[in-house]
């Protein structure tokens, strides 16, 4: 989004894109530097070009918050702007979708919340206008579905599988076990295919 630009956007509409995702895991200057790695970053260029796809074109946005340790207390702010977009331009400002951290690329263990942790966030925040949806949240789905939260019931945990950019097919997200070389001949069969101990929402 920083490097986008009011006539690429209109370019893409012109292509016919409706929908765009786009990650908003804090408003704060300094930690989106640091969650995007980049010192270059600039949270301020993300929302004034956010405003521009908003003002001249009619491309819906979905919002996605990333749970963390460093940005575990701006989601209410996150939340609140969100909102605020939504009183001006409608039903274009589709949802904000919550997820867990998934462990890939600079992602490690340190920066997961714990699920305590994850359901103390989400019960302090108050769901208003913009729906909420919650993405791979396990066992404090049932809990959240009590405080207006939409659960995503997307088979986290029915199905262990991944495939890289390579075709190549992964057991799960962590262990690197390969259990095809081509996704063309995979087998959809294969007994780990039962095995409920994995999650399978990362593709790589």
């Amino acid at each position: 989004m920083e490097l986008w630009n009011r006539q690429k956007f209109i370019n893409l509409e012109r292509s016919g894109l409706t929908h765009i995702h786009l990650a908003l895991n804090t408003l704060d200057k300094k930690l989106h530097k640091i969650i995007r790695g980049n010192t270059e970053s600039d949270i301020n260029r993300v929302l004034r070009n956010l405003n521009l796809l908003l003002r001249h074109t009619k491309i819906t946005v979905q919002f996605e918050f990333v749970m963390m340790k460093i940005n575990l207390n701006e989601f209410n702010a996150v939340y609140s702007y969100i909102n605020s977009i939504r009183k001006r331009y409608g039903a274009r400002i589709e949802c904000l979708e919550a997820q867990r951290l998934i462990l890939n690329g600079r992602a490690k263990i340190s920066m997961k919340l714990s699920s305590e942790e994850e359901l103390i966030m989400l019960k302090n925040n108050i769901v208003l206008d913009c729906p909420i949806i919650i993405f791979c949240c396990g066992e404090i789905s049932k809990e959240l579905s009590r405080f207006k939260y939409k659960i995503h019931k997307c088979g986290v945990g029915l199905n262990v599988f991944y495939i890289n950019t390579k075709g190549k097919v992964f057991v799960d997200n962590y262990s690197g076990y390969s259990v095809a070389e081509n996704y063309n001949k995979f087998d959809i069969n294969h007994w780990l295919s039962n095995n409920k101990f994995f999650c399978p929402f990362a593709y790589k």
